[in-house]
């Protein structure tokens, strides 16, 4: 007989239902109905209607191919723009357009326009120069970039630089030409032409060979392969009409002889058509209001007034006008307020009147040391020379002087002896700088290449002063316990230039009205038509391009934009150096402050552009809905361009804090377990009192704060949460906000 246990109700486990529902089930419910549903629709449709179906989707991407093939095709169809780009110094453009022109596969009609009778198109060809502005100002048009090669030379560093600005700024359809491919031996024209197809494919990856212009089937395959293909819209153009100039004619203001009636005509360009109630931009010239816009065909017809501008009319007003009884009942003080900022002022002239009676009693019984000399700031007192260390005024003398070779200070007498010898030199004489300039330059290229090595070796390290109160120096500089999670009111101390601003509540829906209501417009894109800008500065060169600006777009606001440094441009770019920004339509001379690129609602303001990273620019200036390219400029006293950084546009944020940082450092003198006497940070008791909440930070890891104050030269007494070690060094970071500067101006290269 088999033995066997049965369950007992006693010994069972009973565990309590699960009545909720996990967070994993909660968050795939939709996603799975969505499947489902997906599925279920799926399923019901037959083979036959799924069939059906793919073939109206083809039908329809046809037809809208179609209907882009029609824009450029006829005697009334949009010109194709090619702007042609040598890359080498053996080759040029003209060139290339007398080879299509003998060949018979174009033909000459008007000024830069020529006609194509074997596919029925028009091309309107724009032959860029070796300038940088030149090659801006006719890429930001384009519909096909047409990039010249030599199969002799190489590409030489100003093609390289053309190719940077091409990508950085965006490119639409290019096509690589090949010329001198003649000079070439038969046997090596194969891997010529390998090695030029690998170049550009590491620049444009889709880019399918490498055409000739050699002869008249080279030539053939080069047009048939531009009329074939549609042109693409560039993302930062897709919701802004342009035009590139065909005419202008200009008729003079009789109340102001200084500015003109504009008339310019050529075909409108874009998504969308221009209005006559929105603004108009001239790179270089500024925004403008459009009074008509007139219909100009070509067929001889009269030209008619399409639209006109009405109630709705954007202004020019770009600024924020500050409501001043609002600004009054902010600031308006009582008379308490008054007699409290009194009394506060008297009880620091009593402060500093005792500090200066200490330290007259402190000089009287401090003797002075014999046989040495020591350099030191002007309004230094001998207790606080006494103090100095050698080693430090050495350390200071190389900083100055950039650490340059032992015992070569540079001094007076051997400028004297260097002017002497540049002035005897007879046959270099005119060719040089006269000797106070040569010095000047010198000083200010040493200095420079001092504040950037001292920057990357000490990075925001600040030295006390001697001769004024470290109180009174660092007056507007506060101490923070985080700089990730303390919090700083953003509107606490703004500048006067703030109120002058505009800030948006919703930037991105704002963004999205604005194109919305950019085709609200009368006006069709892609026809021939004629503005009338008004009130234009009356100059002798105007620019080739005009473009239409979306609702708000004349306003000023905090604008921002992320930053990439070229690795050719090696000379240290400042904060607050001026630089030539080229961003979307628009061409500033700006003085941007630059700060770090984090998520934090602090950012740390960096006093250089360095390489390596992305950083974040700041201006007052135009907003531009983006996204938008970023074109970043050095221009030499010659008025030369050097490309400097590329980068986007960021959305305008007035919120945004940028806060500098600096670093007061001190060394411990005694150390005895958690305590140390630290010295050289400050250089008397009350600036040791002034900074004591402040909290201390060694380069080592450690924490601490200040105790007490020792003596009357600064010293101190401070407290760790470790014990320190001899040659660490004490820190204390003090912040304080920073802004721009309202010095953004036009950049026009041909004033």
């Amino acid at each position: 007989m088999t033995h066997s246990h049965r369950p007992s109700t006693g010994l069972h486990q009973s565990n309590k239902p699960f009545k909720g529902s996990s967070n994993r089930k909660i968050k795939t419910a939709g996603k799975q109905e969505l499947v489902i549903k997906a599925l279920k629709s799926a399923v019901k449709m037959s083979k036959q209607d799924r069939r059906n179906r793919s073939k109206n989707i083809q039908k329809v991407k046809k037809e809208e191919q179609m209907m882009m093939k029609r824009i450029f095709q006829g005697r009334n169809g949009v010109p194709k723009i090619l702007t042609v780009i040598p890359l080498c110094p053996d080759v040029c453009a003209s060139k290339f357009k007398e080879s299509l022109i003998e060949n018979n596969l174009i033909e000459h009609i008007s000024e830069n326009y020529y006609e194509c009778s074997k596919y029925n198109q028009k091309f309107q060809i724009l032959e860029a120069s070796r300038d940088v502005q030149d090659l801006i100002s006719k890429i930001q048009g384009a519909d096909y970039l047409i990039f010249l090669l030599s199969g002799v030379e190489e590409v030489d560093e100003q093609g390289e630089l053309f190719l940077k600005i091409c990508k950085s700024h965006g490119v639409p359809l290019t096509v690589s030409i090949a010329q001198n491919m003649q000079n070439v031996e038969e046997k090596r024209k194969g891997d010529v032409k390998k090695s030029l197809q690998s170049y550009m494919n590491y620049h444009f990856p889709s880019e399918e060979r490498i055409y000739l212009c050699d002869s008249l089937a080279d030539c053939e395959l080069t047009v048939r392969h531009v009329a074939n293909q549609i042109p693409k819209q560039m993302k930062w153009r897709e919701f802004r009409p342009y035009m590139v100039v065909d005419s202008i004619e200009t008729r003079v203001n009789e109340e102001d002889n200084s500015k003109c009636s504009l008339k310019v005509t050529g075909y409108s360009r874009g998504n969308v058509g221009f209005s006559a109630n929105r603004l108009v931009h001239l790179p270089g010239l500024g925004d403008f209001q459009v009074s008509n816009v007139l219909s100009c065909p070509l067929n001889g017809m009269e030209e008619k007034i399409i639209d006109t501008f009405d109630s709705n009319r954007e202004s020019l007003q770009a600024e924020n006008i500050p409501d001043v009884e609002m600004m009054d009942e902010r600031f308006d003080i009582t008379d308490e307020e008054v007699l409290a900022g009194e009394e506060r002022i008297k009880q620091i002239l009593k402060e500093r009147e005792e500090e200066e009676e200490g330290m007259a009693v402190d000089n009287k019984m401090f003797k002075k040391p014999t046989g040495q000399m020591k350099k030191v700031p002007k309004g230094t007192s001998s207790y606080q020379a006494a103090w100095i260390v050698e080693s430090d005024d050495e350390d200071e003398e190389e900083n100055v002087e950039n650490e340059m070779k032992e015992d070569s200070e540079i001094s007076e007498s051997e400028f004297e002896e260097e002017e002497i010898i540049t002035i005897d030199d007879s046959e270099i004489k005119n060719d040089l700088l006269s000797p106070e300039e040569e010095e000047k330059e010198f000083k200010e290229f040493m200095q420079k290449k001092n504040e950037l090595k001292n920057e990357m070796d000490f990075p925001d390290e600040v030295d006390t002063p001697l001769n004024k109160s470290a109180k009174e120096r660092f007056m507007k500089y506060r101490g923070l316990e985080s700089f990730r999670t303390s919090f700083w009111d953003p509107y606490e101390n703004l500048p006067e230039d703030y109120s002058r601003i505009f800030q948006f509540d919703n930037f991105k829906k704002t963004s999205e009205k604005a194109k919305e209501a950019a085709f609200e417009t009368k006006v069709a894109c892609n026809e021939r038509i004629s503005l009338i800008i008004e009130n234009v500065p009356l100059v002798s060169n105007f620019p080739l391009t005009v473009f239409g600006l979306l609702r708000h777009e004349q306003k000023i606001s905090l604008n921002h934009f992320t930053i990439l440094r070229t690795e050719e441009f090696q000379d240290p770019i400042k904060s607050k150096d001026e630089l030539i920004l080229f961003t979307g339509v628009r061409r500033l001379k700006i003085n941007p402050l630059f700060s770090q690129n984090n998520k934090g609602k602090l950012h740390k303001f960096e006093r250089y552009l360095k390489h390596g990273d992305f950083y974040v620019g700041s201006y007052f200036g135009p907003i531009l809905f983006g996204p938008a390219p970023i074109l970043l400029f050095k221009q030499s006293e010659e008025g030369s361009l050097t490309l400097v950084g590329t980068g986007s546009l960021q959305d305008p944020e007035p919120t945004r804090m940028i806060i500098k940082r600096i670093i007061l450092t001190g060394f411990p003198y005694k150390i005895h377990k958690r305590s140390a006497s630290v010295r050289y940070m400050f250089f008397n008791p009350s600036d040791v009192a002034w900074f004591k909440p402040v909290q201390l930070v060694t380069k080592y890891g450690r924490r601490g704060h200040i105790k007490e104050s020792l003596g009357t030269h600064g010293y101190m007494k401070c407290t760790f949460d470790k014990q320190i070690q001899q040659q660490d060094t004490i820190c204390m970071y003090l912040y304080k906000r920073v802004f721009p500067k309202w010095n953004t101006t036009l950049f026009n290269h041909q004033q």
